[in-house]
């Protein structure tokens, strides 16, 4: 009796045993089925196993600069403002002649290709010019363009005669011709300065680029009081 209940019950232990088995064994085929299909839906993530974390593969851009005075980089415009501004007698003729200061805010160094400039009067044009010319080639750069280092200014100097409209303003000592008709000058105010307008184009190392631009300027000078 006593070893049929032993047999018994090593067969119970036995059948359970067994169920145990299949339903462990159905269970991790179903966990390992899933786990491809869980990591194939993160393609960007990868281990890392130096810093035992994960990191994502994100495009890196351009960094931007923390300051406008960074070393090696040049982020801020050339400035041009007006240094003196004549209309003199040379040779007989009435001559413009004009100075701007160009002025590189920037630690590294820039360059100036070419500056055009009108000077007016009381809404006539006086003379328009161009100092300077943009390079067309390796002979034309090293000739026509000027060179600014950083945080220094270079005073551009030309001279102009006057145009037909300007000589109808100005004689040929550079006075202003004032009308002798009191009745016109009550109803007409004489500006008591130039304006000087036009664009300069330069060259900027930004980073590990070079960048050109053009950039538009309007000054005023005082006309001397005669």
């Amino acid at each position: 009796m006593n070893t049929k209940v032993v047999y018994a019950a090593g067969i119970v232990i036995l059948m359970i045993g067994i169920v145990f088995y299949f339903v462990n064994a159905g269970t991790l085929t179903s966990e390992e089925s899933s786990s491809p299909s869980s990591s194939s839906s993160l393609p960007s993530i990868s281990n890392n196993t130096e810093t035992g974390g994960a990191s994502s593969v994100i495009p890196v851009s351009s960094p931007s600069p923390s300051s406008p005075n960074d070393v090696g980089s040049n982020y801020e415009n050339l400035t041009v403002s007006a240094k003196s501004m004549d209309i003199l007698p040379i040779n007989d003729v009435p001559t413009v002649q004009i100075a701007l200061d160009m002025h590189n805010p920037n630690k590294g160094a820039a360059i100036l290709e070419a500056l055009s400039y009108s000077v007016y009067f009381d809404n006539v044009r006086l003379v328009s010019a161009d100092i300077g010319a943009k390079p067309e080639g390796f002979v034309d750069s090293l000739a026509s363009v000027y060179t600014i280092i950083g945080n220094q200014t270079i005073t551009l100097r030309d001279r102009q005669p006057l145009t037909e409209e300007g000589t109808s303003l100005f004689n040929s000592n550079g006075s202003l011709i004032r009308d002798s008709n009191d009745n016109a000058s009550t109803t007409q105010i004489t500006p008591n300065s130039f304006v000087i307008n036009g664009t300069f184009a330069t060259t900027l190392n930004r980073g590990s680029q070079a960048q050109a631009s053009e950039h538009v300027f309007n000054l005023q000078y005082p006309l001397k009081q005669q």
